[in-house]
C-alpha cells in the first residue's frame, strides 16, 4: 500500500510541475463563446430543470453535453470569470485521470491497491509479476500526466469536455474491473452464486452511473461499452451467459448518445436524414475523403506521441480524396499491421500451452499490449473515421486514446526486458532509467508548451509560424493585435487571409472593424458589405453595419441591419442593445426599452444596457424602474 501511495504521489507531483504555469492563462478561442459569452451557464436553473426530467433546450448548452457544461456553471458560480478556478478544475481532472490509469493497470495485473493479488501464478513468480505490474502502471500514468500532447485538453479550458469524458470513461472501466474481481473472489469461495451480490453490485452500479455521465459529457464516450467488452474477454474467464449479463446494462448505455441527437417524434425518414446531417460537423467534406485523411492523421498522432514536436492549436493538413494515394494506403497498411498484431496476440494467448516458453509475466505484458492497441483505435474511431469534422486534426482528440498508446508502449518494453531472464534486474533497471528520463524531459516540454498559451498573440503567432496560411490563425492573430490597439499590424494579417481566401467573410468583417477604429467609416462600411455579399447569412456583418450607420447618424439604416442580425442570431445581447440605442436616437422610447430589456435578459450583467434602460425609463416618467436599472448599472460598474 505504501508503494502505491508513493507512486500516486509521484504522478501528482509531476502533474503539478508540468502545469504549474497555467493558472493565469486567459480564455482562448472557443472558451469565449462557450464560457465567457455563454450567459446560460450563469443560471443553474437550466440544470435543475434537466435533473427534474423536464424538457429543456438551450442553444448554448447542448443537452447531450450537460455534465461538462454543469461543471462550467459551477465554476462560474464559485469563481465568476476568474480563470484560475477553471484551470484548477482542469488540472485536477487530468491528475485524477492519470491516477485512474495507474489503478487500471494495477488491476489488470491481478493486483489490488491493498497489496493482495488475484494472480493464479505460482508463489515464486508472483513477486516478479507484482513488480512488473507496478512499474508498468507507474510509467504509463507518468507518461500520461506529463506528455505535452495533453496540454490542449488541459490548458485549453473548454476542452474539459475531452478530459472530463476521459475521467468518467476510466472510472467506469475501473469500477467494472473492481466489480468483476470481487465476483471472482466470491466465486472462488462459493460454487455458483448470483451474478450480482453485495459489494460487487455497488462497484458495478458506480460503473454504470459513470458510463451514463460519460455519455452526457461528450460523444466520444460512445465506445466505452466496447472497450469494457474487450477488457472482459481479454482479462476475465467466465461462462458466456454470465458475461452477457454483466455486459448488457453497459451496452445499453450506447443508445444515450443517438437518442440525445434525435427527435423521436419525427417520421423514420426524417430521423434517418437528421442522423446523416448531425454526423457531419460544419463541413461539406465527404465521408470517404474524411476517412482517407484520417488514415494519415492517426499516423501523425502516433508520431506526436513518440516525438511531440511542432505542436499546434490548429493545423494546415492536406485532404486525401483517394485510397490510392501513397500516404493513405501506406498508412492503412501500418494500421492494419498494428491491429493484426493485437489480434494475433489474443489468438496466441488463447492457444498458449504450459511449455514454459512464456512465463506469466510475459503473458500479462502481452495482454496489455493487445488491449492498448485496441483501446487506441477504438477510442479514436468516433472522431477519426467516417464522421466528417471541419478540423481534420486536433490534439485534444488523442487525450482519450493516449492511455492505450502508453499502455501498449510501456507493456511491450517490459515484455522485451522480461525476455532477458538471465539479466532481468539489469534490463529492468535500464528500462526504468530510460522511462524516468523520458517523463522528466516530457514534463519540461509540457511546461514549455504551456508558455505558448500565455496570451492571444503568443498562441496565434505560434500557429502562424508553423502553418503560415491557416486562415483562422491569421484572422485571430489580427484580432489579437487589433484588441491591443495595433490596428495597422492587424490589417496586415486580415489582408493575408483575403489574399489567400478572397471569399472569407470574417476577414472582411474584421477589416471593417479595424478601419472603423481608425475613423474611416465609409471604408469600414464597404468591407462589411463585402462580407454579407459573400455570405448573406453572416450576422456579424449586419451587426457591424448597424453600428457603423449609428456612427454616421443614420439610425433608420442601422435599425434595418440590426433587425437582420437579430433574425440570424437572436441571442446576442450587444445587437439588441444597439437596436435599442438606434430607437432611442429616433425618440422611439417604447421600442428602445423593449430592445434594452432583451439585452439585459440575455446578459444580466450588461452595465451599459442597464444604464441606458434606466435613462429611457426616466424619460418615460417611470422613476421606479429607472432607479432600479440605474442602481444596477452602478453596482456592475463598481465590480
Amino acid at each position: 500500500m505504501n508503494r502505491h501511495l508513493l507512486n500516486i504521489f509521484l504522478v501528482v507531483i509531476l502533474g503539478l510541475f508540468s502545469y504549474a504555469n497555467t493558472f493565469h492563462i486567459p480564455f482562448h478561442f472557443d472558451d469565449k463563446s462557450k464560457i465567457v459569452e455563454n450567459h446560460d451557464i450563469r443560471d443553474l436553473d437550466y440544470f435543475a430543470e434537466f435533473l427534474k426530467g423536464k424538457p429543456v433546450s438551450h442553444r448554448y448548452i447542448p443537452e447531450r453535453r450537460i455534465a461538462a457544461y454543469l461543471t462550467f456553471a459551477l465554476n462560474y458560480k464559485l469563481n465568476g470569470l476568474n480563470v484560475t478556478g477553471y484551470h484548477i478544475v482542469n488540472l485536477t481532472i487530468h491528475i485524477i485521470n492519470a491516477i485512474l490509469v495507474y489503478v487500471l493497470l494495477v488491476f489488470a495485473f491481478g493486483l489490488t491497491m491493498t497489496g493482495r493479488t488475484h494472480s493464479k501464478s505460482s508463489s515464486s513468480s508472483i513477486g516478479k509479476e507484482e513488480n512488473v505490474g507496478k512499474l508498468i502502471a507507474l510509467f504509463s500514468a507518468l507518461l500520461f500526466v506529463s506528455h505535452p500532447l495533453q496540454t490542449q485538453a488541459v490548458t485549453y479550458i473548454v476542452q474539459r469536455l475531452s478530459s472530463l469524458t476521459t475521467l468518467f470513461y476510466l472510472f467506469s472501466l475501473v469500477m467494472y474491473i473492481q466489480s468483476r474481481q470481487t465476483t471472482e473472489d466470491v466465486s472462488s469461495q462459493e460454487s455458483g452464486g448470483s451474478v450480482f451480490s453485495g459489494k460487487n453490485l455497488f462497484f458495478y452500479s458506480l460503473s454504470v452511473v459513470s458510463a451514463v455521465l460519460a455519455m452526457k459529457t461528450k460523444e466520444i464516450a460512445f465506445t466505452l461499452p466496447v472497450v469494457i467488452t474487450i477488457y472482459e474477454f481479454i482479462f476475465f474467464k467466465e461462462k458466456a451467459g454470465r458475461r452477457i449479463l454483466y455486459l448488457i446494462p453497459l451496452l445499453l448505455t450506447m443508445v444515450i448518445i443517438p437518442l440525445s441527437m434525435t427527435d423521436l417524434e419525427k417520421p423514420v425518414g426524417e430521423l434517418i436524414s437528421d442522423a446523416a446531417e448531425k454526423t457531419i460537423v460544419q463541413t461539406s467534406m465527404s465521408r470517404l475523403t474524411y476517412l482517407y485523411t484520417q488514415c494519415r492523421v492517426i499516423v501523425t498522432y502516433i508520431g506526436l506521441l513518440f516525438l511531440p514536436v511542432n505542436q499546434s492549436l490548429l493545423y494546415e493538413y492536406p485532404r486525401y480524396h483517394t485510397f490510392f494515394n501513397a500516404a493513405v494506403y501506406l498508412s492503412f497498411l501500418f494500421h492494419s499491421a498494428l491491429l493484426g498484431i493485437g489480434a494475433y496476440i489474443l489468438y496466441f494467448l488463447r492457444k498458449k500451452t504450459a511449455s514454459g516458453v512464456y512465463n506469466e509475466t510475459s503473458l500479462s505484458c502481452l495482454r496489455l499490449v493487445s488491449f492498448g492497441i485496441f483501446w487506441f483505435y477504438i477510442t479514436l474511431s468516433v472522431e477519426s473515421s467516417v464522421i466528417p469534422i471541419i478540423d481534420v486534426i486536433n490534439e485534444h482528440r488523442v487525450y482519450l486514446a493516449s492511455p492505450g498508446f502508453f499502455i501498449m508502449t510501456v507493456s511491450f518494453t517490459f515484455y522485451l526486458a522480461n525476455q532477458f531472464r538471465d539479466r532481468w534486474h539489469g534490463s529492468v533497471k535500464m528500462v526504468t532509467t530510460v522511462f524516468m528520463v523520458a517523463v522528466i524531459v516530457l514534463s519540461f516540454v509540457s511546461s514549455r508548451r504551456n508558455t505558448v498559451w500565455q496570451d492571444e498573440i503568443t498562441l496565434w503567432s505560434d500557429v502562424v509560424q508553423k502553418h503560415p496560411g491557416h486562415p483562422t490563425a491569421l484572422n485571430n492573430l489580427g484580432e489579437a493585435y487589433a484588441s491591443r490597439g495595433q490596428v495597422d499590424k492587424a490589417v496586415i494579417y486580415f489582408n493575408r487571409v483575403i489574399a489567400r481566401y478572397p471569399n472569407h467573410p470574417e476577414a472582411y468583417s474584421n477589416l471593417s472593424v479595424a478601419y472603423a477604429g481608425k475613423g474611416q467609416i465609409d471604408k469600414a462600411i464597404e468591407y462589411s458589405e463585402r462580407a454579407i455579399n459573400i455570405y448573406p447569412d453572416f450576422s456579424k456583418g449586419y451587426s457591424n453595419l448597424g453600428v457603423l450607420y449609428i456612427r454616421k447618424g443614420q439610425p433608420d439604416k442601422a435599425i434595418e441591419y440590426l433587425k437582420k442580425a437579430i433574425t440570424l442570431a437572436p441571442r446576442l445581447a450587444k445587437v439588441h442593445y444597439n437596436l435599442g440605442y438606434s430607437y432611442y436616437l429616433k425618440g422611439l422610447l417604447d421600442e428602445a426599452i423593449e430592445a434594452y430589456l432583451k439585452a439585459v435578459k440575455l446578459k444580466p450583467d450588461y452595465a451599459r444596457a442597464h444604464y441606458d434602460l434606466g435613462v429611457a425609463f426616466r424619460e418615460k416618467g417611470m422613476t421606479d424602474e429607472a432607479g432600479n436599472h440605474l442602481r444596477r448599472a452602478q453596482e456592475l460598474q463598481k465590480k
